[in-house]
């Protein structure tokens, strides 16, 4: 009787840790497949026989959709959940939501929780630092959704959150608007430092002059932040004619600012915000903002999973979605 193959031998023959061949043998999707590729022939070579019960062990496992959102609060990301779950749930998916803080530090404890779960896929809202995003895609497919870095080989859904601005803010101008208010959130999110470049492009185009003491730049996208500093740029007389907020709920706390200061919108101050959330449609006046195809991006998010699982071989091509301007009672 010939000698037993073990984990170790096969480990020593592809030069890969035994623990990578064991999640091999016991989770193939977590497994890149070039290196799955690598295992499998030397299974072949040494003549490695499978136990019978594995692969049925794995077939009866719950296939999890992971997607890691840090602030499940903020109701931007509904719609994006319905249309994940609309695509999970085509192909007989499960979806968990992680609020984890991923990154260098906490890599290796996301890492198992994917694995502990038998994650087939994963979506990430947040952007991530390009060798964290390697190192994930390295186990399983992964999609940015909304907030992504182009440059990384990571395919991504998003919208152009550039032209989207441009079109607003030339909306804006031809009404007559000339003193025009930003009020945006944290700068390292690439969604805002596009908007905020759409909206010193279109001022620049129209040749007026950009107006530092006009712009807001807050640490978060809280409520209170853009209340307090609304009411802090009417108190010290630059007032605007037009607020831009790169959100709708920034949107609503100018305009609450705005009434408390004693001025009307949109009568004294057009207000315009972004995303399209329940909330615009709530505020008095109703808010104009920019459609953020929401349900469409966290659908497409889930295909591209999907596509990933089906082939891997190839990825998918990265999507920006069209937005459309919707007006209503907030801008004259």
């Amino acid at each position: 009787m010939g000698k037993k193959i073990t984990i170790t031998d096969i480990a020593k023959e592809t030069g890969l840790s035994p623990s990578t061949i064991s999640r091999a043998l016991n989770h193939k999707h977590l497994v890149n497949p070039d290196t799955l590729r690598q295992i499998t022939a030397a299974m072949e070579k040494l003549g490695y026989k499978l136990p019978q019960a594995a692969p049925q062990a794995e077939e009866i496992q719950k296939r999890i959709l992971v997607v890691n959102v840090s602030d499940i609060s903020n109701s931007f990301y509904a719609k994006i959940y319905q249309g994940i779950v609309a695509s999970a749930t085509n192909h007989g998916w499960y979806v968990m939501i992680t609020q984890e803080h991923i990154n260098s530090l906490t890599l290796s404890h996301f890492l198992k929780l994917l694995k502990n779960c038998n994650a087939i896929g994963l979506i990430l809202c947040d952007l991530l630092e390009r060798e964290v995003l390697d190192a994930l895609s390295e186990v399983l497919p992964v999609v940015q959704c909304c907030e992504f870095d182009p440059v990384s080989r990571i395919p991504y859904v998003g919208i152009d959150n550039y032209t989207a601005t441009l079109t607003l803010m030339e909306y804006l101008i031809s009404h007559n608007h000339q003193r025009i208010a930003l009020v945006n959130g944290p700068q390292h999110l690439v969604g805002e430092q596009e908007r905020q470049r759409g909206y010193e492009t279109a001022l620049t185009n129209a040749r007026i002059p950009l107006e530092p003491q006009l712009m807001l730049r807050l640490p978060s996208s809280d409520y209170f932040m853009a209340h307090t500093g609304v009411l802090q740029l009417l108190n010290s007389g630059n007032i605007p004619d037009a607020i831009f907020a790169v959100s709708d709920l920034l949107a609503f706390a100018s305009i609450n600012a705005i009434q408390e200061f004693g001025l009307s919108v949109p009568g004294d101050i057009s207000v315009i915000g972004f995303d399209n959330i329940i909330l615009s449609e709530m505020s008095t006046p109703k808010i104009s903002t920019v459609n953020h195809p929401c349900f469409e991006i966290g659908f497409l998010c889930g295909e591209m999973i999907h596509q990933q699982c089906s082939n891997h071989q190839t990825r998918p091509q990265s999507a920006l979605l069209n937005t459309e301007l919707i007006l209503r009672d907030s801008t004259r």
